[in-house]
Protein backbone atom coordinates (compact mmCIF):
# COMPACT_ATOMS: atom_id res chain seq x y z
CA UNK A 1 0.00 0.00 0.00
CA UNK A 2 2.32 2.10 1.27
CA UNK A 3 4.39 1.97 -2.93
CA UNK A 4 1.44 1.73 -3.87
CA UNK A 5 0.64 5.38 -2.40
CA UNK A 6 4.17 6.45 -3.16
CA UNK A 7 3.66 6.06 -6.76
CA UNK A 8 0.39 7.88 -7.39
CA UNK A 9 2.47 10.70 -4.78
CA UNK A 10 4.94 10.76 -7.89
CA UNK A 11 2.29 10.97 -10.54
CA UNK A 12 0.26 13.61 -8.99
CA UNK A 13 3.81 15.78 -8.64
CA UNK A 14 3.02 16.44 -5.34
CA UNK A 15 6.13 16.74 -3.19
CA UNK A 16 9.14 19.20 -4.25
CA UNK A 17 12.47 17.34 -3.86
CA UNK A 18 13.18 17.02 -0.31
CA UNK A 19 16.68 15.73 0.20
CA UNK A 20 18.32 13.82 3.81
CA UNK A 21 16.71 14.28 6.81
CA UNK A 22 14.22 16.58 5.34
CA UNK A 23 9.74 15.63 4.95
CA UNK A 24 6.95 17.78 4.45
CA UNK A 25 5.60 16.31 7.28
CA UNK A 26 2.17 17.96 7.55
CA UNK A 27 1.56 18.42 4.06
CA UNK A 28 2.44 14.46 3.53
CA UNK A 29 -0.14 13.87 6.94
CA UNK A 30 -2.57 15.78 5.20
CA UNK A 31 -2.83 14.52 1.96
CA UNK A 32 -2.66 10.78 3.13
CA UNK A 33 -5.75 11.28 5.69
CA UNK A 34 -7.81 14.10 3.30
CA UNK A 35 -6.64 12.61 0.55
CA UNK A 36 -5.83 9.32 -0.03
CA UNK A 37 -8.06 8.04 2.57
CA UNK A 38 -11.06 10.06 2.14
CA UNK A 39 -11.25 12.38 -0.78
CA UNK A 40 -9.14 13.24 -3.94
CA UNK A 41 -10.05 16.51 -4.15
CA UNK A 42 -8.26 17.07 -0.79
CA UNK A 43 -4.72 16.93 -2.53
CA UNK A 44 -2.51 19.63 -1.79
CA UNK A 45 0.99 20.43 -3.34
CA UNK A 46 3.44 19.93 -0.22
CA UNK A 47 6.34 22.42 -0.84
CA UNK A 48 7.50 22.95 2.55
CA UNK A 49 9.96 20.56 3.84
CA UNK A 50 11.32 20.13 7.24
CA UNK A 51 14.15 18.71 8.86
CA UNK A 52 13.65 15.57 11.75
CA UNK A 53 13.84 17.68 14.77
CA UNK A 54 15.91 16.31 17.78
CA UNK A 55 13.14 14.30 20.05
CA UNK A 56 15.10 14.85 23.40
CA UNK A 57 13.11 16.62 26.26
CA UNK A 58 10.55 17.14 24.09
CA UNK A 59 8.03 15.52 26.81
CA UNK A 60 8.86 19.35 28.87
CA UNK A 61 7.45 21.44 26.11
CA UNK A 62 3.95 22.62 26.41
CA UNK A 63 3.38 23.15 22.68
CA UNK A 64 5.06 21.06 19.95
CA UNK A 65 5.61 20.83 16.19
CA UNK A 66 7.83 23.43 14.63
CA UNK A 67 4.39 25.59 14.59
CA UNK A 68 4.02 25.15 18.02
CA UNK A 69 0.54 23.51 17.59
CA UNK A 70 -0.11 20.47 19.11
CA UNK A 71 0.01 20.08 23.05
CA UNK A 72 -1.56 16.71 23.63
CA UNK A 73 0.92 13.76 23.46
CA UNK A 74 -1.40 11.34 21.94
CA UNK A 75 -3.20 13.52 19.24
CA UNK A 76 0.05 13.83 17.99
CA UNK A 77 1.15 10.61 17.57
CA UNK A 78 -2.39 9.33 17.16
CA UNK A 79 -2.10 11.92 13.74
CA UNK A 80 1.17 11.04 12.89
CA UNK A 81 0.69 7.15 12.84
CA UNK A 82 -2.31 8.17 10.42
CA UNK A 83 -0.04 9.76 8.13
CA UNK A 84 2.60 7.19 8.51
CA UNK A 85 0.74 3.68 7.03
CA UNK A 86 -2.00 3.23 9.47
CA UNK A 87 -4.95 1.83 8.15
CA UNK A 88 -8.40 4.79 8.31
CA UNK A 89 -11.87 3.81 8.22
CA UNK A 90 -13.38 6.89 6.59
CA UNK A 91 -14.89 5.95 3.74
CA UNK A 92 -16.43 3.13 1.97
CA UNK A 93 -14.62 1.64 -1.59
CA UNK A 94 -16.63 3.57 -3.30
CA UNK A 95 -15.86 6.63 -1.66
CA UNK A 96 -19.60 7.03 0.55
CA UNK A 97 -19.76 7.37 4.47
CA UNK A 98 -19.35 4.53 6.14
CA UNK A 99 -22.21 3.08 9.00
CA UNK A 100 -21.47 4.94 11.92
CA UNK A 101 -20.38 1.41 14.13
CA UNK A 102 -17.59 0.75 10.99
CA UNK A 103 -15.93 4.26 10.68
CA UNK A 104 -12.93 5.65 12.82
CA UNK A 105 -11.33 2.86 12.99
CA UNK A 106 -7.53 2.47 13.14
CA UNK A 107 -5.06 -0.05 12.56
CA UNK A 108 -2.61 2.40 15.16
CA UNK A 109 -1.74 -0.14 18.01
CA UNK A 110 -2.52 2.39 20.56
CA UNK A 111 -0.55 1.12 23.53
CA UNK A 112 2.66 1.02 21.72
CA UNK A 113 2.37 4.52 21.06
CA UNK A 114 2.48 5.12 24.76
CA UNK A 115 5.12 3.20 25.21
CA UNK A 116 6.87 5.42 22.68
CA UNK A 117 6.23 8.30 24.31
CA UNK A 118 7.28 6.98 27.50
CA UNK A 119 10.32 5.94 26.55
CA UNK A 120 11.04 9.22 24.98
CA UNK A 121 11.31 10.62 28.32
CA UNK A 122 14.58 8.46 29.04
CA UNK A 123 16.52 10.76 26.33
CA UNK A 124 19.00 12.72 27.11
CA UNK A 125 20.78 16.11 24.88
CA UNK A 126 24.28 14.19 23.48
CA UNK A 127 27.44 15.84 24.91
CA UNK A 128 30.12 17.00 22.58
CA UNK A 129 32.68 13.94 21.68
CA UNK A 130 35.88 15.96 22.82
CA UNK A 131 37.34 12.57 21.41
CA UNK A 132 36.16 12.37 18.21
CA UNK A 133 35.61 15.97 16.96
CA UNK A 134 37.88 18.33 19.82
CA UNK A 135 38.67 19.62 22.67
CA UNK A 136 36.27 22.58 24.68
CA UNK A 137 38.22 26.17 24.57
CA UNK A 138 36.77 27.12 28.26
CA UNK A 139 37.28 30.28 28.03
CA UNK A 140 36.05 31.34 24.44
CA UNK A 141 33.17 29.08 25.86
CA UNK A 142 32.59 31.02 29.23
CA UNK A 143 32.34 34.25 26.99
CA UNK A 144 30.27 32.99 24.95
CA UNK A 145 28.16 31.85 27.86
CA UNK A 146 27.89 35.68 28.55
CA UNK A 147 26.73 36.37 25.32
CA UNK A 148 23.70 33.76 25.20
CA UNK A 149 22.31 34.36 27.99
CA UNK A 150 22.12 38.50 26.46
CA UNK A 151 21.19 37.56 23.26
CA UNK A 152 19.95 34.00 22.95
CA UNK A 153 18.20 32.83 26.46
CA UNK A 154 15.27 35.36 26.14
CA UNK A 155 14.00 33.45 22.83
CA UNK A 156 14.80 29.96 23.72
CA UNK A 157 14.78 29.77 27.52
CA UNK A 158 14.64 27.17 28.64
CA UNK A 159 11.31 28.83 30.28
CA UNK A 160 10.10 27.35 32.89
CA UNK A 161 6.41 26.94 33.65
CA UNK A 162 4.82 28.65 37.24
CA UNK A 163 2.93 26.12 39.55
CA UNK A 164 -0.41 27.31 38.00
CA UNK A 165 0.33 27.35 34.77
CA UNK A 166 1.77 23.27 34.47
CA UNK A 167 -1.62 22.80 36.45
CA UNK A 168 -3.38 24.30 33.71
CA UNK A 169 -1.42 22.90 30.49
CA UNK A 170 -0.18 19.15 32.06
CA UNK A 171 -2.02 18.59 35.66
CA UNK A 172 -0.64 14.80 36.01
CA UNK A 173 3.45 15.89 35.64
CA UNK A 174 4.62 14.94 39.16
CA UNK A 175 7.09 17.82 41.01
CA UNK A 176 9.85 16.27 38.91
CA UNK A 177 8.63 16.58 35.73
CA UNK A 178 8.91 20.37 34.32
CA UNK A 179 7.32 22.22 31.90
CA UNK A 180 8.96 24.31 29.67
CA UNK A 181 6.78 27.28 27.99
CA UNK A 182 7.20 27.84 24.10
CA UNK A 183 7.34 31.74 23.07
CA UNK A 184 6.33 31.24 19.50
CA UNK A 185 7.24 34.01 16.70
CA UNK A 186 4.69 34.85 13.86
CA UNK A 187 6.28 33.84 10.62
CA UNK A 188 6.39 37.75 9.71
CA UNK A 189 9.03 38.54 12.91
CA UNK A 190 11.26 35.07 12.77
CA UNK A 191 11.45 35.36 8.89
CA UNK A 192 12.24 32.30 7.88
CA UNK A 193 10.79 30.77 5.40
CA UNK A 194 7.00 30.75 5.75
CA UNK A 195 5.84 27.81 3.13
CA UNK A 196 5.19 25.20 6.41
CA UNK A 197 3.74 27.79 8.85
CA UNK A 198 1.53 29.57 6.22
CA UNK A 199 0.27 25.91 4.47
CA UNK A 200 -0.77 24.73 8.23
CA UNK A 201 -3.07 28.00 8.48
CA UNK A 202 -4.18 28.19 4.63
CA UNK A 203 -4.84 25.00 2.83
CA UNK A 204 -8.65 23.70 2.95
CA UNK A 205 -10.15 20.02 3.39
CA UNK A 206 -13.23 19.01 2.91
CA UNK A 207 -14.08 15.98 5.60
CA UNK A 208 -18.14 16.10 4.03
CA UNK A 209 -17.39 12.62 2.51
CA UNK A 210 -17.49 11.05 5.72
CA UNK A 211 -20.95 11.88 6.25
CA UNK A 212 -20.37 14.36 9.80
CA UNK A 213 -22.54 17.17 10.22
CA UNK A 214 -20.77 20.28 11.52
CA UNK A 215 -23.23 19.65 14.99
CA UNK A 216 -21.79 16.40 15.46
CA UNK A 217 -18.15 17.76 15.26
CA UNK A 218 -18.66 20.64 17.54
CA UNK A 219 -20.36 18.51 19.97
CA UNK A 220 -17.78 15.83 19.99
CA UNK A 221 -15.01 19.09 19.90
CA UNK A 222 -17.04 20.43 23.51
CA UNK A 223 -15.90 17.38 24.89
CA UNK A 224 -12.27 18.48 24.50
CA UNK A 225 -12.86 22.10 26.00
CA UNK A 226 -15.32 21.54 29.01
CA UNK A 227 -12.27 20.44 31.25
CA UNK A 228 -10.30 23.64 30.48
CA UNK A 229 -13.24 25.60 31.50
CA UNK A 230 -12.39 24.54 35.22
CA UNK A 231 -8.90 24.59 34.44
CA UNK A 232 -8.80 28.09 33.66
CA UNK A 233 -10.78 28.99 36.58
CA UNK A 234 -8.40 27.45 39.07
CA UNK A 235 -5.64 29.37 37.01
CA UNK A 236 -7.27 32.62 37.69
CA UNK A 237 -7.68 32.05 41.08
CA UNK A 238 -3.78 31.04 41.14
CA UNK A 239 -2.80 34.15 39.50
CA UNK A 240 -4.98 36.46 42.12
CA UNK A 241 -3.27 34.92 44.82
CA UNK A 242 -0.09 35.09 43.97
CA UNK A 243 -0.24 38.34 42.65
CA UNK A 244 -0.09 41.88 44.24
CA UNK A 245 -3.85 43.14 44.09
CA UNK A 246 -2.64 46.63 41.85
CA UNK A 247 -0.60 44.48 39.52
CA UNK A 248 -1.56 43.71 35.76
CA UNK A 249 -1.46 40.04 36.22
CA UNK A 250 -3.95 39.77 38.99
CA UNK A 251 -6.34 42.84 37.27
CA UNK A 252 -6.41 40.68 34.24
CA UNK A 253 -6.74 37.30 36.07
CA UNK A 254 -9.57 38.57 38.12
CA UNK A 255 -11.51 40.34 35.02
CA UNK A 256 -11.04 36.77 33.31
CA UNK A 257 -12.46 35.30 36.23
CA UNK A 258 -15.31 37.57 36.26
CA UNK A 259 -15.90 37.02 32.30
CA UNK A 260 -15.87 33.24 32.82
CA UNK A 261 -18.59 32.64 35.75
CA UNK A 262 -20.64 35.26 33.79
CA UNK A 263 -21.01 33.81 30.52
CA UNK A 264 -20.82 30.08 32.31
CA UNK A 265 -19.07 26.88 30.71
CA UNK A 266 -21.81 26.30 27.54
CA UNK A 267 -20.77 30.07 26.17
CA UNK A 268 -17.13 29.39 27.04
CA UNK A 269 -17.20 25.99 25.37
CA UNK A 270 -18.99 27.53 22.07
CA UNK A 271 -16.85 29.80 21.68
CA UNK A 272 -13.65 27.72 22.15
CA UNK A 273 -14.99 25.29 19.80
CA UNK A 274 -16.43 28.05 17.23
CA UNK A 275 -18.09 27.49 14.17
CA UNK A 276 -17.51 24.24 12.14
CA UNK A 277 -17.86 24.07 8.81
CA UNK A 278 -16.50 20.51 7.63
CA UNK A 279 -16.48 21.44 3.71
CA UNK A 280 -13.46 23.26 5.14
CA UNK A 281 -10.62 22.56 7.67
CA UNK A 282 -7.01 23.35 8.05
CA UNK A 283 -4.48 20.41 8.46
CA UNK A 284 -4.80 20.93 12.25
CA UNK A 285 -8.35 21.74 12.35
CA UNK A 286 -9.14 18.82 10.67
CA UNK A 287 -7.08 16.14 12.07
CA UNK A 288 -8.52 17.45 16.15
CA UNK A 289 -11.81 17.17 14.35
CA UNK A 290 -11.12 13.64 12.99
CA UNK A 291 -9.34 12.59 16.11
CA UNK A 292 -12.23 13.75 18.78
CA UNK A 293 -14.03 10.56 17.16
CA UNK A 294 -10.68 7.99 16.56
CA UNK A 295 -9.21 8.31 20.02
CA UNK A 296 -12.25 7.75 22.36
CA UNK A 297 -13.40 4.86 20.10
CA UNK A 298 -9.96 3.38 20.39
CA UNK A 299 -9.70 3.64 24.02
CA UNK A 300 -13.34 1.92 23.59
CA UNK A 301 -12.17 -0.94 22.07
CA UNK A 302 -8.93 -1.45 24.38
CA UNK A 303 -11.44 -0.91 27.65
CA UNK A 304 -9.45 1.99 28.81
CA UNK A 305 -11.72 3.71 31.63
CA UNK A 306 -12.63 7.57 31.26
CA UNK A 307 -10.25 7.77 35.05
CA UNK A 308 -7.61 6.06 33.24
CA UNK A 309 -7.87 8.55 29.50
CA UNK A 310 -5.77 11.91 31.02
CA UNK A 311 -2.85 9.73 31.79
CA UNK A 312 -3.19 7.69 28.34
CA UNK A 313 -3.03 11.38 26.61
CA UNK A 314 -0.34 12.31 28.40
CA UNK A 315 -0.18 14.13 31.98
CA UNK A 316 -3.38 15.16 31.09
CA UNK A 317 -3.27 17.28 28.46
CA UNK A 318 -6.09 18.18 26.51
CA UNK A 319 -5.69 18.05 22.55
CA UNK A 320 -6.96 22.03 21.87
CA UNK A 321 -4.69 23.10 19.15
CA UNK A 322 -3.54 26.48 17.87
CA UNK A 323 -3.93 27.40 14.13
CA UNK A 324 -1.60 30.72 13.94
CA UNK A 325 1.21 30.93 11.48
CA UNK A 326 4.07 31.09 13.88
CA UNK A 327 7.29 28.71 14.74
CA UNK A 328 8.77 27.73 18.15
CA UNK A 329 12.14 28.54 19.24
CA UNK A 330 13.19 25.50 20.86
CA UNK A 331 15.77 25.26 23.68
CA UNK A 332 19.31 24.49 22.34
CA UNK A 333 20.82 21.69 24.64
CA UNK A 334 22.88 19.23 21.89
CA UNK A 335 22.18 21.82 19.45
CA UNK A 336 25.52 21.17 18.08
CA UNK A 337 24.51 17.27 16.89
CA UNK A 338 20.92 18.81 14.95
CA UNK A 339 22.99 20.03 11.48
CA UNK A 340 21.41 21.43 9.05
CA UNK A 341 19.86 24.44 10.90
CA UNK A 342 16.34 26.43 11.02
CA UNK A 343 13.43 24.34 10.85
CA UNK A 344 13.74 23.50 6.98
CA UNK A 345 17.85 22.64 7.11
CA UNK A 346 18.44 26.00 5.31
CA UNK A 347 21.61 26.74 6.95
CA UNK A 348 24.20 24.07 7.20
CA UNK A 349 26.09 25.17 10.29
CA UNK A 350 25.65 27.26 13.43
CA UNK A 351 28.60 30.11 12.28
CA UNK A 352 25.82 30.86 9.15
CA UNK A 353 23.21 30.99 11.64
CA UNK A 354 25.09 33.55 13.48
CA UNK A 355 25.82 35.64 10.72
CA UNK A 356 23.94 38.24 8.20
CA UNK A 357 21.71 36.18 5.18
CA UNK A 358 24.23 37.65 3.08
CA UNK A 359 27.20 35.79 4.28
CA UNK A 360 24.85 32.54 4.26
CA UNK A 361 25.55 29.78 1.28
CA UNK A 362 22.43 30.03 -1.43
CA UNK A 363 23.76 26.36 -2.34
CA UNK A 364 25.17 23.60 -0.67
CA UNK A 365 24.67 19.72 -0.56
CA UNK A 366 23.72 17.93 2.33
CA UNK A 367 23.92 13.92 2.43
CA UNK A 368 27.45 13.35 3.05
CA UNK A 369 29.33 12.13 6.85
CA UNK A 370 31.82 14.81 7.32
CA UNK A 371 30.80 17.15 9.75
CA UNK A 372 32.58 20.92 11.09
CA UNK A 373 33.81 21.04 14.01
CA UNK A 374 34.42 24.62 13.80
CA UNK A 375 31.15 26.34 12.49
CA UNK A 376 29.55 23.21 13.59
CA UNK A 377 27.35 21.79 11.37
CA UNK A 378 27.56 19.94 7.52
CA UNK A 379 30.69 19.82 5.14
CA UNK A 380 29.04 20.49 1.97
CA UNK A 381 30.38 17.63 -0.37
CA UNK A 382 29.14 17.30 -3.91
CA UNK A 383 31.31 14.39 -4.13
CA UNK A 384 29.47 12.14 -1.19
CA UNK A 385 27.35 9.59 -1.86
CA UNK A 386 23.95 10.27 -2.92
CA UNK A 387 24.54 14.10 -2.05
CA UNK A 388 21.68 16.87 -2.38
CA UNK A 389 22.05 19.93 -4.24
CA UNK A 390 20.34 22.20 -1.69
CA UNK A 391 19.25 25.09 -3.45
CA UNK A 392 17.90 27.75 -0.81
CA UNK A 393 15.78 29.81 -3.88
CA UNK A 394 13.56 27.08 -4.42
CA UNK A 395 10.51 28.19 -2.32
CA UNK A 396 10.31 25.90 1.24
CA UNK A 397 14.01 25.96 0.93
CA UNK A 398 14.62 29.73 1.63
CA UNK A 399 17.51 30.64 4.48
CA UNK A 400 16.36 34.04 5.17
CA UNK A 401 15.15 34.93 8.91
CA UNK A 402 16.66 34.21 12.18
CA UNK A 403 19.64 36.91 11.23
CA UNK A 404 21.68 38.84 13.10
CA UNK A 405 22.34 42.46 11.07
CA UNK A 406 23.11 45.41 11.31
CA UNK A 407 19.98 47.89 11.55
CA UNK A 408 18.70 45.38 14.24
CA UNK A 409 15.60 47.07 16.38
CA UNK A 410 14.89 45.93 19.76
CA UNK A 411 11.48 45.01 19.94
CA UNK A 412 8.86 47.14 21.83
CA UNK A 413 5.46 46.70 22.22
CA UNK A 414 3.98 48.00 18.97
CA UNK A 415 6.97 47.03 16.79
CA UNK A 416 6.47 46.31 13.36
CA UNK A 417 7.11 43.01 12.10
CA UNK A 418 10.92 42.10 12.05
CA UNK A 419 10.91 40.58 9.35
CA UNK A 420 13.71 38.02 10.37
CA UNK A 421 16.02 40.61 11.90
CA UNK A 422 15.91 39.60 15.45
CA UNK A 423 19.51 40.69 16.95
CA UNK A 424 23.06 42.89 16.00
CA UNK A 425 25.26 41.86 14.14
CA UNK A 426 27.58 39.67 15.35
CA UNK A 427 31.44 39.67 14.61
CA UNK A 428 32.88 36.63 14.11
CA UNK A 429 34.60 36.33 17.29
CA UNK A 430 31.19 36.66 19.04
CA UNK A 431 30.08 33.96 16.72
CA UNK A 432 32.92 31.79 17.55
CA UNK A 433 32.35 32.20 21.08
CA UNK A 434 28.65 31.66 21.40
CA UNK A 435 29.07 28.14 19.09
CA UNK A 436 31.79 26.81 21.56
CA UNK A 437 29.06 27.64 24.09
CA UNK A 438 26.86 25.87 22.65
CA UNK A 439 28.96 22.70 22.29
CA UNK A 440 28.85 22.01 25.74
CA UNK A 441 25.15 23.76 26.69
CA UNK A 442 22.98 21.60 28.66
CA UNK A 443 19.13 23.46 29.03
CA UNK A 444 19.12 21.77 32.83
CA UNK A 445 21.50 23.70 35.00
CA UNK A 446 21.53 20.79 37.28
CA UNK A 447 22.57 18.17 34.25
CA UNK A 448 26.26 17.58 34.93
CA UNK A 449 26.37 14.48 32.58
CA UNK A 450 29.14 15.73 30.59
CA UNK A 451 32.33 15.81 30.90
CA UNK A 452 32.66 19.99 30.11
CA UNK A 453 29.60 21.46 31.55
CA UNK A 454 30.06 25.28 31.60
CA UNK A 455 27.27 27.08 33.59
CA UNK A 456 25.93 30.39 33.02
CA UNK A 457 26.80 33.16 35.06
CA UNK A 458 24.52 34.41 37.27
CA UNK A 459 24.53 37.99 36.35
CA UNK A 460 23.51 36.70 32.67
CA UNK A 461 20.42 34.61 33.46
CA UNK A 462 19.35 37.06 35.47
CA UNK A 463 19.25 39.78 32.80
CA UNK A 464 16.52 37.57 31.08
CA UNK A 465 14.91 35.80 34.01
CA UNK A 466 11.95 37.27 32.26
CA UNK A 467 10.84 36.29 28.61
CA UNK A 468 9.92 38.72 26.19
CA UNK A 469 6.57 39.18 25.28
CA UNK A 470 5.85 38.90 21.95
CA UNK A 471 3.19 39.87 19.71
Amino acid sequence: AIVAQARSDAARHLYVPEGPGRTDAIGRIANQVFGADLDPRNYHVADAPVSYPPLWDIWKFDWVQYTASVRQPMARNLGESLGTGADLALVDANGQPLPEAERFLVSTIVPNLRVIEATLQTLRAPCWPEDVLGPINVPLAQRGAVLFAQICQTCHGPHLASPARKAFDSPLKTADQPEWVMHPLSVYDIGTDPNAAINFVRNQYDLSRTGLTDAEVETKLAANYRPQYARQLTFDAAQMQTNPPASAAYKKAAADAATLRAEGEDEYVRKAVGPVDVRAVTVGAGLTDLLAFIRPLAYQQLRVTEAEQPDWNGFGQLDTPAVEPQYKPRPLGGVWATAPYLHNGSVPNLYELLSPVNEREKVFYVGGREFDPVKVGLVSDPSAPGAFRFDTAVSGNHNTGHEFRAGYVPWTPGSPPAHGVIGPYLPPADRLAIIEYLKVHRDDASDHSCAVNVPLPAAGVAAVAAPVKYP
